[in-house]
C-alpha cells in the first residue's frame, strides 16, 4: 500500500490519500498522529509527507516521524518534505530574502497553514537514520525545501 499524506493539497493516483484538514474527493480525513484506522503497523510499501511535518507542533514531531515508520514494511520508503530551516536562515543571513520571505517561509501565510516547528535536512536525516536505523537513499534541499527518502531494511 502507497500512503500520500496531506496537510490540504491534492490527492495523488495510485495513492491512499490521507488529508489531515478533511475529506475531499479521493481523500480521506485523517489525523496524522494516528494512521490507525487506515494502515495496520509494517503494511505500507510508501509513506509520503511533503509539506506535511512542520504543521505539527515540535513536542510531537519525533513522535508523529515514529508512528509513521511502524506503518514501513520492510523494503518500505518514507519521504518527507518540509522547510528547511537551515537553508532559509543561510539565505536570509546573506541577503538574499527578506524579513518577510523568511516568515512566509517558515510560518506560513494564515490559519490553518501556520507551521509550528522548524527542521533541516540533516537532522531529519540523522534522527530517520540513528532512530529508527533506515537507510538514507536520497536527502537533498532545492529551493529552501528538504527532501529525505529513506527505506527500511
Amino acid at each position: 500500500m502507497k500512503v500520500n499524506l496531506l496537510y490540504g493539497g491534492a490527492p495523488l493516483s495510485g495513492y491512499l490519500n490521507v488529508n489531515h484538514l478533511g475529506a475531499s474527493e479521493g481523500c480521506h480525513h485523517g489525523n496524522m498522529t494516528d494512521l490507525t484506522e487506515f494502515i495496520d503497523d509494517a503494511e505500507a510499501s510508501e509513506i509520503l509527507a511533503l509539506d506535511v511535518i512542520n504543521f505539527f507542533c515540535k513536542n510531537e514531531v519525533l513522535g508523529i516521524i515514529d508512528h509513521w515508520v511502524s506503518k514501513l514494511r520492510h523494503g518500505g520508503k518514507i519521504i518527507i518534505g518540509a522547510a528547511d530551516s537551515h537553508s532559509i536562515c543561510k539565505s536570509f543571513y546573506e541577503h538574499d530574502i527578506s524579513i518577510a520571505d523568511i516568515n512566509s517561509m517558515l510560518y506560513g501565510e494564515e490559519e490553518p497553514f501556520i507551521r509550528k516547528n522548524a527542521i533541516t535536512v540533516i537532522s531529519l536525516a540523522h534522527y530517520l537514520e540513528s532512530t529508527h536505523g533506515l537507510k538514507i537513499i536520497k536527502k537533498q534541499t532545492l529551493e529552501h525545501k528538504l527532501l529525505v527518502e529513506a527505506q527500511r531494511p
